[in-house]
């Protein structure tokens, strides 16, 4: 019987792998920063990242010709660009992001998008870049090494995924509730999304199931699957309805699909979330908030 493929990895295991230079792990840079944090994760990576990363740039790996940012890309061009990564169905994918709070935080999304073209035997480092260096990971610098391409044949999931038209007609016939992983301040709509041109607020009729709450606040890891079982009891989440995530952009709500995976259960993503909704929902749908731009012009 084939080992299972942990769900995440510890800085450890990685060490032990790249010492041996196990050539069936991949190890991929995942960052993405919120615009707001000033971050450039292309610099962050040359300056500093594990040896052999390659850098998966969400914002390249991306349906360059929709009108969203971040948009999912179809299975070809993702098969593509991930094959030009140097990564094969063969790989062990390892995933790792270099959030400054957590460690953890785009790396879900690039989880969920190798879930979503049927690659199975992918990981996440746990705690991240971070972790990885506050245990003396090997860093080394540059820009990203020579790969060589390779073939990277997708199997799409579609029970992972809905679309705008998919997300507005579960909402309109009661058959699935909409999860916002979003902080509280941006779903009551005090405090204004990243994008200062969106106002904030939020779908009526979802519940806000705030992405760090899966997370252990002191170790900065995920929390055990009783634990996470909990978080979705006191959420109001019965597991014999269905669901859908979302948040702002497609980023953090790709930690509550991750957090139903551990718990055995799927919840496709509407990845196009709150920003997509506010441009095309029905208007009486939504409890719009602030709008950055317009708090800039109060100072």
């Amino acid at each position: 019987m084939a080992a299972i493929t942990p769900l995440f990895v510890s800085v450890q295991w990685l060490q032990e792998q790249i010492a041996t230079s196990n050539a069936n792990i991949k190890v991929v840079d995942g960052t993405w920063h919120l615009p707001m944090w000033k971050r450039d994760a292309e610099a962050e990576y040359e300056s500093g990242h594990i040896e052999g990363a390659v850098r998966f740039n969400l914002d390249e790996i991306s349906d360059k010709s929709a009108p969203l940012p971040r948009t999912i890309p179809s299975a070809q061009e993702f098969g593509e660009k991930v094959g030009k990564l140097g990564v094969s169905n063969s790989n062990h994918v390892v995933i790792y992001d270099n959030n400054a709070n957590l460690g953890m935080f785009s790396a879900a999304r690039v989880w969920y998008m190798f879930r979503l073209f049927g690659h199975k035997e992918v990981s996440i480092l746990d705690g991240g870049f971070p972790k990885w260096q506050a245990e003396g990971g090997k860093i080394v610098s540059g820009s990203q090494p020579d790969v060589n391409p390779v073939e990277f044949k997708t199997t799409y999931c579609v029970e992972m995924f809905l679309s705008f038209e998919q997300t507005l007609d579960a909402y309109t016939r009661k058959t699935a509730k909409i999860l916002d992983a979003r902080p509280p301040g941006r779903y009551n709509g005090k405090d204004p999304e990243p994008n200062p041109k969106i106002p904030s607020g939020h779908i009526i009729g979802t519940e806000n199931l705030v992405w760090r709450a899966f997370f252990n606040p002191d170790t900065k890891s995920l929390k055990t699957r009783e634990e996470i079982e909990k978080v979705f009891s006191n959420a109001g989440v019965n597991f014999d309805q269905s669901y859908i995530a979302s948040c702002g952009g497609g980023i953090t709500a790709c930690w509550i699909a991750l957090a139903a995976f551990i718990c055995g259960k799927n919840i496709p993503v509407f990845t196009g979330s709150w920003l997509e909704w506010v441009k095309r929902g029905p208007d009486d749908s939504k409890v719009l908030g602030v709008k950055g731009e317009d708090l800039k012009e109060t100072l």
